[in-house]
């Protein structure tokens, strides 16, 4: 009877030790598991700032290539503008006078 208790105890010490092994390893997966999972953040974090700036970049770029395009439609406009002007003053100014004077 003895030998029955004594059988037991072990086992339960066994026991009590293996759960508390288990307990532990269960503890440091759920540490292991938080810091992979910060370090994955961080990772996708940079990634993702990362492509936003390369796009802001882009986008900026394409934004002063459009920029320069239309100062420069504009500055021929102008050009025209003046030419047509200048070629077309006088008679405009005929034909207003004539216009009123009539």
């Amino acid at each position: 009877m003895a030998n029955i208790i004594q059988d037991i105890i072990n086992l339960d010490l066994e026991a009590s030790e293996k759960v508390a092994k288990l307990t532990k390893q269960r503890e440091q997966l759920v540490s292991f598991l938080d810091y992979e999972r910060q370090q994955i953040v961080k990772r996708l974090t940079k990634e993702m700032n990362e492509k936003v700036n390369n796009y802001k970049k882009e986008v900026e770029s394409d934004i002063e290539l459009h920029r320069f395009h239309a100062q420069e439609r504009n500055e021929q406009i102008k050009v025209k503008l003046n030419h047509t002007y200048k070629l077309q003053s006088d008679s405009w100014i005929e034909d207003i006078f004539n216009h009123c004077i009539g």
